[in-house]
């Protein structure tokens, strides 16, 4: 995760943060169905930026960015 001081809301700076996501037994599939038929189920203010997946579809990794950090607990 990116590190900073203070809130973002306070001093007016965006965020750029990692998120590591395991995809349960190793299958991408259902998270890809859902993008596919929900779209990305991030609440306002956090803004998807870039993804990749690890060679073998185990792992993905996120980049999102808020002004709030607490929208990464909704």
């Amino acid at each position: 995760m990116s590190h900073g001081t203070g809130t973002s809301r306070q001093t007016g700076y965006s965020e750029h943060v990692l998120i590591i996501e395991h995809f349960r037994d190793g299958d991408p599939l259902p998270v890809y169905r859902r993008l596919r038929d929900e779209g990305r189920l991030a609440p306002q203010g956090l803004r998807y930026v870039a993804s990749w997946v690890t060679d073998d579809f185990r792992r993905c990794f996120q980049i999102m960015e808020c002004e709030d950090r607490a929208l990464l607990a909704q």
